[in-house]
């Protein structure tokens, strides 16, 4: 009877520690969105980490060995700037992606 429960037991731990693991993923991508839709760049770094890699498809990948902070900065720089009000953003025309092909890997 112990060591059933003893197995359970690790089972369990085993399950939320996946569960906690999925949700600290779940909450950091939802950060980073936020802080993308809202054009807050420092705050979009931060959510990664020092050695990452950045795979934006037709905007470019940025290996883990280059510079995520000036590279982010300069793709925020052609992203269109957030309308003050929803009126303006009715007004605003359409961003479009660049069409420039994605660096080499």
């Amino acid at each position: 009877m112990a060591d059933d429960l003893e197995e359970e037991l690790t089972l369990l731990r085993v399950r939320v520690s996946a569960l906690e693991d999925r949700e600290e993923i779940r909450q950091l991508t939802a950060e980073y969105m936020q802080a993308m839709h809202d054009a807050r760049w420092e705050d979009a770094l931060a959510c990664f980490s020092d050695d990452a890699c950045y795979d934006h498809g037709v905007l470019g990948y940025l290996p883990a060995n280059e510079k995520h902070d000036q590279a982010l900065f300069n793709l925020a720089a052609t992203a269109p700037k957030k309308p003050a009000t929803s009126a303006a953003r009715q007004q605003s025309s359409a961003w479009r992606p660049s069409t420039t092909p994605a660096a080499p890997r």
